[in-house]
């Protein structure tokens, strides 16, 4: 089973990880985020890090789309680059809606005192090659550009839940599909990189905010720097999941009618 996610009975959720240096006292509390969820998920984790942060911990998070591409020397490919993945991510964010779900930037706020540590669009596009930009967005498009009726809504319903389940039970990460082959590394490895070079870059305690496929490197990169965990994680429920067998049938005997955003 990964350690980021679980399903708890019908309860989907991420982790909250606690670690300290054993010589400095500095600690670390590492927050697994999902990138969707209930608006009461991000609730919760806001006021988590709002306890923390006034404790004197410094939150340092992602938030790529967050950060400014407007150097002079950008080319037309990479503006169109940069676009495109921006129009990937409002349609995510319909996607989400259309199960009564939030995504992250808008359930966690992100206020001003956070820090983002992490890679721009056009960073992303350099290291990774815009060619496997262009492909990664082409993919991922093809599956989100729809009419969210009732049918597609419970087809959407059922794929999450399965995804879900699926992810959470198996024992590794699956592997990027090829088309991702030059983008996964940087958008991991290299993006972790920064958020473990903040780290690095002050003595203070931090708060670290990333998605939760991030976990097993940043532990990785924490337990290298001589941190602890100090307790068992602690758990947050992102949504709770429908059984997959109604789910299914749902699924395959839903019929067009206006969308309800209700599970």
């Amino acid at each position: 089973m990964t350690d980021y996610l679980r399903v708890t009975g019908d309860r989907l959720q991420t982790p909250i990880r606690h670690y300290i240096h054993p010589s400095t006292g500095r600690r670390v509390t590492l927050i697994a985020t999902m990138h969707f969820g209930d608006p009461a998920y991000f609730t919760g984790l806001r006021e988590t890090i709002a306890l923390l942060t006034a404790g004197g911990a410094a939150a340092h998070c992602e938030g790529s789309i967050l950060l400014p591409c407007d150097a002079p020397e950008v080319t037309d490919a990479e503006h169109s680059a940069v676009a495109g993945l921006h129009r990937l991510h409002e349609l995510e964010k319909q996607r989400f809606a259309a199960l009564g779900l939030i995504g992250q930037i808008d359930g966690l706020g992100y206020p001003p005192h956070w820090q983002i540590r992490d890679l721009s669009y056009l960073d992303i596009i350099r290291r990774a090659g815009e060619p496997a930009v262009r492909d990664h967005i082409t993919h991922r498009s093809k599956r989100r550009q729809r009419p969210y009726d009732r049918r597609e809504r419970a087809k959407l319903l059922f794929q999450l839940t399965l995804g879900m389940r699926l992810l959470a039970a198996s024992r590794t990460d699956p592997r990027p599909p090829r088309n991702a082959a030059a983008l996964h590394p940087v958008l991991f490895g290299d993006r972790e990189t920064l958020a473990l070079d903040g780290f690095d870059g002050t003595d203070r305690d931090i708060v670290l905010i990333w998605g939760a496929k991030h976990l097993p490197g940043l532990h990785h990169g924490l337990t290298r720097r001589g941190l602890h965990t100090t307790a068992t994680d602690q758990w947050r429920t992102i949504t709770t999941l429908p059984p997959l067998g109604r789910a299914a049938w749902q699924a395959l005997t839903s019929r067009r009618r206006p969308l309800e955003a209700t599970r």
